[in-house]
């Protein structure tokens, strides 16, 4: 049966009148899942020998090991259209990359790709590879025209990449001794992409130096990277960043920002949310957390979740400005006058959930437009200070 606006308006008097010593439920736990996890992915037999051809039309004198090395398999990999046979003719062409022929290979994949006989993925693969056998004299390669303003050229930052994973002081020291600009800035993030693969700690240490918002598009990327392994490993490297001085915190709640919005992207694409909760809440209370985050959370929750589960999310943690941020966030999207009876009847039985002073917070900022006096009285309600006495001042204002 639905609440006429004097019965909900009787509720906020009823809050006010018990709120002391009443018990009403146990603290609400998360009611977001862990992580689900990743069901393992069939792993493919092993083809059966093949019966190929080398450039002169021989027969391979033995299975997957061509008679005239690089090339031949750089050719079985251009014919082969079956996708397994593809990726054992590309572990063997990439086998076959050495310091000796790095020019050669290179020249092919550029040309290969330009023919649309590899993928981008392949050839990123391909100069990951090469970067490691080419390493500087393949990164000038790249060097566009004018090193201030002009990116590199021809994939340099994969070839970077895989350069970083094998040698990161190597590759590190030639990175500084370039001039300052987009070339230095576009290979960096490479140094990053590859580090962060082989060395988790000693990208987000080296992150201290970075620009929280010129070098934004190298933050995401090492984000990307990080949440692919194990975040529960990053919290203490991240802690560390933010007390260091300097850019230190900025940088690691960029970076934490960053981490967030992977998880919101595979959210959106279909993926459930329970990884941005994961993500966030093992975060919870570090200084890596930048202001807003739980609500920014709260906010692409509440576009798949009913405001009730967010809440319950939301009232897992301990009180505090995150949480009456959030709470009043998701209050406040879920109130309309239809709506207004459900929510009162929420906040009569959660008085003594951590996130009811920013619930009651954000219910009173909403039906102040179509009940000023009720949005007092629950106002009211709010049992911290100087929370309660900020909305009953805003209330006042407004009218």
């Amino acid at each position: 049966m639905t609440l006429h606006r004097r019965n909900w308006r009787t509720l906020a008097v009823l809050a006010g009148a018990f709120l002391a010593g009443v018990w009403v439920s146990p603290q609400l736990r998360s009611g977001i899942s862990p992580v689900r996890a990743q069901a393992a992915a069939p792993v493919a037999k092993r083809p059966a020998p093949l019966a190929c051809r080398n450039a002169g039309g021989g027969r391979v004198a033995e299975a997957g090991k061509p008679a005239d090395g690089w090339r031949a398999a750089w050719r079985e990999l251009g014919r082969e259209k079956d996708p397994v046979e593809r990726q054992r003719w590309l572990a063997e062409a990439l086998s076959r990359v050495t310091e000796a022929n790095w020019e050669e290979c290179w020249a092919a994949v550029r040309e290969g790709r330009g023919r649309a006989e590899i993928s981008e993925a392949e050839a990123q693969i391909f100069l990951r590879r090469l970067g490691e056998c080419g390493r500087e004299k393949l990164a000038a390669h790249c060097r566009p025209d004018d090193v201030v303003k002009g990116w590199e050229r021809h994939g340099g930052r994969h070839a970077v990449a895989g350069w970083a994973a094998k040698d990161p002081d190597g590759c590190r020291a030639w990175l500084e001794g370039l001039p300052e600009g987009n070339f230095r800035r576009g290979l960096m993030l490479g140094w990053f992409e590859g580090v962060a693969g082989t060395d988790p700690q000693r990208a987000v240490a080296a992150a201290e130096r970075l620009d929280p918002e010129r070098d934004r598009p190298t933050l995401a990327a090492l984000a990307g990277k990080l949440t692919t392994g194990d975040p529960s490993r990053l919290r203490p490297w991240l802690d560390e960043l933010a007390g260091q001085t300097g850019r230190g915190r900025a940088n690691a709640q960029a970076l934490f920002s960053q981490m967030l919005g992977e998880q919101m992207k595979l959210g959106w694409a279909g993926e459930s949310m329970d990884g941005l909760t994961a993500c966030y809440d093992r975060y919870h209370g570090s200084a890596a957390v930048e202001p807003g985050a739980m609500g920014r959370v709260a906010q692409t929750l509440l576009q798949t979740q009913p405001a009730t589960e967010v809440l319950e999310w939301i009232a897992g943690h301990a009180s505090g400005p995150a949480v009456n941020e959030a709470a009043a966030l998701a209050v406040s999207r879920w109130t309309t006058e239809a709506s207004a009876d459900d929510v009162a009847r929420w906040l009569l039985a959660h008085r003594d959930n951590p996130a009811y002073d920013g619930a009651v917070s954000g219910f009173a900022s909403r039906t102040r437009a179509f009940d000023p006096e009720a949005a007092e009285a629950w106002a009211r309600t709010i049992k911290g200070e100087p929370e309660r006495t900020t909305v009953l001042r805003y209330l006042a204002e407004a009218r």
